[in-house]
């Protein structure tokens, strides 16, 4: 009987001291003596009235500066001494007196509040004429230092009118206009107003007075103006008036600005057009015109001649142009019109400024437009021509919608290019595009719309007006009529190249069927409001599958979205993958490839057939009907099928297991030939209770069912019938499924490989040793399996037994060693399966040492002492385990081998049944057996037995004994450590004594013959035993 009881309880008693350092009093001795002198904690009365002082009063270098009609300026230096917070700020105060300032003077406050930091403080607001005297101090927080008084005083000086302007020039000449500069030295107080510019032609009768305009300042005192519509060659006096509020300056004149003569080569009608009117678009420039060279136009421009063109920077032009990218055209002359490329094209993309803006200068050299014949030909007199540069050429508009500066000049060959004669063309006119990433797609297309052009950093709109016939005049009517600035579909940012991109998913919320969608784009810029062009979108009609995935016998809706007119029965045909199953309007649906359809409205269901492939096209053929020659409109989408699938009931096997095999996906209301349920490649044995005979092609077959959903089940053998059994070895195979209808699906499955065990690995003569093997072909209800069993004890000893393997693949079989088993040898045993379609064979080995050790005496009775006596086992090592009916004998007792590897070992005998028993002594690695004959018991049971002996099965599990005398009222005690060899009182397990044992772990052992179960849970682990 085993009773738990707690642990004695232990008692520690702990006393905390307190501990005074020398160092400690020292320090609290010396803050004492500090404290009582008045050293410690009390402010030092110097230091306060430092801290509080008032700062310095500022200095100065001389009178208030910089007056004028209302303000006068004063200036000071910092005091050298700021007070105790630093100065924070300054006071600032005024007199106007016609003397100096004296004591009682009355002084009125300019400012309390003037920046810490600030030397500089204008006082404005003034007025009179009366001299002002100024004042500063310094404050430090709720300190003021004294005044600092300036040494004299300032009175207020009036406007005036500017001063007379100097420095007149002409830049920039031409045959037509000039541009004139200026300086005006100083405004009088006033700000300047205005300038009059003028040129005059005195020699002309009577004078040719211009007014210039676009005057503007350059920088700092800096003027300019721009003379135009003068007449070439002429000189041209100048004027310059400045004026302000007070009045204008005197005049500045200058005589002799000249323009410049008329150039040698001209033309009439210029014109500039460019193909490409797109923000960023690639440009097809074409320059047009009619020779008026010479008198009355008659001369030829001649080869080597050039047209220049001068582009506005905005636009992007490369570095070089290929000659195979511009040519001449013209119609008078041998020419006949023919295009000729130029001879040569230089560019310059950094050149100075044409025509009042920084330009692109592209030079183009006239070719000879006659090459029948040896004359070198340019462009006849009066003729009209056209030079081309394709979009090859690689100039680029400007990214910002808008007109952009163009001129040109005609230039002979020996002439350079001159500011004096360019001439203006109309301006180039780029407009805000829209683009579709696609002009016509289906509902649910994600729609990009592109809009460039726009005003850069502003946000922007998308606008669609559907179901509208024909687009609007222009985007501002669209969306007034799309319902306004709040109806667009999506906003975005204008980036840094003035684009916009959308991305609008084509809903019937926002689009209609047809080609009725109209889209354009707009930003919101106040001033400059940018609107791009219109684009029309078509939304086309189309099927949706519902869900997009599914498996055989889903049902399966499809709907028919966004034609233009529809009605009951417009559906005329659908097919299924291509024309795996076809349904046809008014035709019989018993068809063999047919499948049933509800075309009711503008959505049908049906469910999904087996046997398909697993990504199918379904094909809608609709009839709507319609007047004109549109008349049947076919439209596809795809489906997923999930393919032919087969599930089984276990993934891993033992041969011959019986598993349930289910699939889907295969040909509805169908069937499947046994033979065609295989692994690798073999039939697999098929369980009758789901088959049924079947007449195919002649021959009656068994067969599994498939289901209207295109489903079976049936359980199967992993056994495959005929002289090839892959089911016989380890490894992974496939399984493979075929209906009639050749639809298939596979899967695999592993078969466990067979495996074979022996316990003990060790043994001895008249051991007993179990043999066990696991994933053998397994026994069914109709078929016993078993496996042969062949031990090789040694010496052409060879014994065979045989044993049968259960339902689950398992067998087990205990063989006694016979006492002539070989010694010194590991032993060989060999399980061989023999079937029709292969054999299994595994083998598996023991060992049994050489016998070098001797048993003194060979028989014993349990609690007797036996000697063993070994020979030749490892030198200097502790002798490992004595194992006699699994329980090791030692007994924490240490014995070690001497250098020879002999030692002698003495043991108890273990209460045990009498009979033969292997006594293993363990030295290392190495493993020596002897056999013990154990007698029946000569004790009576229940005598006393001296410890350790009588306790000792329970090995290292036992911690200690206790024993109360109740005559006495004493304890004793046993604890098996070394060091209370001397201190045990406890000396023997006597008759029908209570005996409290503390053990480790929980253990069932005999003690005294009797078995106890003893436990050990938590810190509980005392167990009461009556002996």
């Amino acid at each position: 009987m085993a009773i738990s009881m707690r642990r004695f309880c232990q008692m520690k008693t702990k006393t905390r001291k307190f501990i005074w350092s020398a160092p400690l009093v020292a320090a609290l001795a010396i803050i004492g003596a500090l404290t009582l002198a008045g050293v410690l904690l009390l402010p030092n009365a110097d230091t306060t009235e430092a801290q509080g002082a008032a700062p310095g009063a500022p200095t100065a270098a001389g009178t208030p500066t910089t007056p004028n009609d209302s303000s006068i300026g004063v200036a000071w230096v910092p005091p050298a001494h700021t007070g105790a917070q630093g100065i924070t700020g300054y006071e600032v105060e005024y007199v106007q007196s016609a003397t100096a300032p004296v004591a009682t003077t009355t002084w009125m406050s300019a400012s309390t509040s003037v920046l810490a930091g600030a030397t500089y403080y204008e006082v404005t607001g003034l007025s009179g004429t009366v001299t002002f005297y100024f004042r500063v101090r310094a404050v430090s927080g709720s300190e003021k230092g004294d005044w600092y008084t300036t040494d004299t005083g300032a009175a207020l000086v009036p406007d005036t009118v500017p001063v007379t302007p100097t420095t007149l020039a002409a830049t920039s000449i031409t045959g037509s206009s000039f541009v004139v500069t200026w300086v005006v030295p100083g405004t009088g107080g006033s700000p300047i107003t205005s300038h009059t510019v003028t040129v005059t032609d005195d020699a002309a009768d009577p004078d040719v007075v211009v007014t210039c305009g676009g005057v503007t300042n350059t920088g700092g005192t800096a003027w300019q103006a721009t003379c135009t519509g003068l007449t070439p060659a002429t000189a041209y006096d100048g004027s310059v008036i400045a004026t302000n509020a007070i009045g204008n300056s005197v005049a500045l004149t200058g005589t002799d600005f000249a323009t410049t003569a008329s150039p040698a080569f001209g033309v009439t009608g210029a014109t500039i057009s460019g193909f490409s009117s797109s923000p960023g678009g690639s440009a097809n420039l074409v320059f047009s015109a009619t020779n008026a060279s010479g008198t009355g136009g008659t001369d030829a421009i001649p080869v080597g001649g050039s047209v220049v063109l001068f582009l506005k920077d905005d636009f992007a032009v490369p570095g070089t142009i290929s000659p195979q990218d511009v040519f001449f055209a013209s119609a008078a002359g041998a020419g006949g019109g023919a295009p000729f490329n130029a001879t040569r094209v230089v560019v310059d993309t950094e050149d100075a400024d044409h025509t009042g803006v920084d330009a692109h200068t592209i030079r183009a050299y006239i070719p000879d437009m006659n090459v029948s014949d040896t004359a070198a030909e340019g462009i006849a007199g009066s003729a009209a021509f056209t030079m081309n540069i394709v979009k090859e050429a690689g100039i680029k508009n400007d990214t910002e919608a808008g007109t952009y500066e163009v001129a040109y000049q005609i230039l002979g060959p020996a002439e350079s290019i001159s500011t004096a004669f360019e001439t203006a063309l109309p301006d180039l006119v780029i407009v805000p595009k829209t683009k579709l990433s696609d002009d016509a797609n289906k509902r649910g297309y994600e729609l990009t719309i592109t809009a460039s052009g726009l005003n850069k950093g502003r946000n922007s709109g998308a606008f669609v007006l559907s179901g509208a016939d024909s687009a609007p005049a222009d985007c501002r009517t669209l969306i007034g009529l799309a319902g306004g600035r709040n109806a667009r579909v999506a906003e975005a940012v204008v980036d840094s190249v003035h684009t916009a991109v959308f991305t609008v998913e084509v809903t019937t919320d926002d689009f209609t069927a047809g080609n009725t969608n109209h889209i354009c784009v707009a930003d919101d810029d106040a001033n400059s409001q940018k609107f791009t062009t219109i684009e029309s979108f078509n939304l086309e009609p189309s099927i949706a599958v519902d869900p997009k995935s599914v498996s055989a016998g889903d049902e399966v809706t499809v709907k028919l979205r966004d034609f233009q007119a529809f009605d009951e029965g417009d559906v005329v045909k659908v097919t299924l993958g291509g024309n795996q199953k076809v349904w046809t309007k008014g035709t019989d649906d018993g068809n063999v490839d047919a499948f049933d359809i509800d075309p009711d409205g503008k959505e049908f269901t049906f469910n999904m057939p087996g046997g398909l492939e697993a990504t199918i096209e379904i094909s809608v053929e609709v009839d709507p009907d319609l007047e004109g020659p549109m008349g049947v409109v076919k439209k596809q989408t795809t489906i997923t099928v999930a393919p032919g699938t087969l599930n089984l009931s276990k993934t891993e096997v033992a041969p011959n297991e019986s598993i349930v095999i289910t699939g889907e996906g295969f040909s509805e209301k169908s069937y499947i030939n046994v033979a065609d349920i295989k692994i690798g490649g073999q039939p697999l044995v098929v369980d009758e209770s789901g088959t049924e005979s079947m007449v195919v092609g002649g021959d009656t077959i068994e067969v599994v069912k498939t289901t209207s959903g295109g489903t079976f089940s049936a359980t199967v053998r992993v056994w495959a019938d005929g002289d090839d059994n892959p089911a016989l070895d380890a490894g992974t195979y496939e399984i493979e499924v075929t209906d009639g209808n050749e639809f298939e699906a596979t899967t695999s499955i592993t078969v466990k490989g067979a495996t074979l065990m022996v316990h003990p690995e060790i043994a001895g003569p008249r051991d007993y040793i179990k043999i066990s093997g696991a994933n053998w072909p397994v026994s069914t209800s109709d078929a016993d399996q078993d496996v042969e069993i062949t031990i090789d004890e040694g010496a052409g000893q060879m014994r065979t037994r045989s044993t049968g393997i259960d339902s689950t693949g398992r067998f087990y079989y205990e063989y006694q060693l016979r006492s002539t088993v070989q010694l010194g040898k590991d032993h060989t045993i060999t399980v061989l399966y023999e079937g029709d379609g292969g054999d299994i064979e595994e083998e598996i080995t023991f060992a049994v040492p050489s016998s070098n050790v001797t048993i003194t005496p060979a028989m014993a009775r349990p609690g007797d002492t036996v000697t063993l006596e070994l020979t030749g086992m490892p030198i200097i090592e502790l002798v490992d385990a004595v194992i006699i009916d699994g329980s090791d004998r030692l007994h924490n007792v240490a014995y070690t081998t001497d250098p020879n590897g002999d030692v002698t070992v003495e043991v108890t005998v273990p209460y045990a049944d009498p009979g033969f028993y292997p006594v293993r002594i363990v030295v290392e690695d190495v493993t020596a057996i002897v056999q013990l004959e154990i007698l029946g018991e000569a004790r009576a049971r229940g005598a006393a037995v001296p410890l350790p002996d009588a306790l000792a099965d329970l090995g290292d599990n036992l911690e200690a004994v206790f024993y109360f005398d109740n005559v006495g009222k004493t304890w004793a005690f046993y604890d098996p450590r070394p060091e209370f060899a001397e201190l045990n009182t406890l000396t023997e397990m006597a008759e029908n004594n209570p005996y409290w044992i503390l053990i480790k772990e929980d253990q069932d052992v005999v003690l005294d013959g009797v078995t106890h179960s003893l436990s050990c849970v938590g810190t509980d682990c005392w167990n009461l035993v009556i002996w």
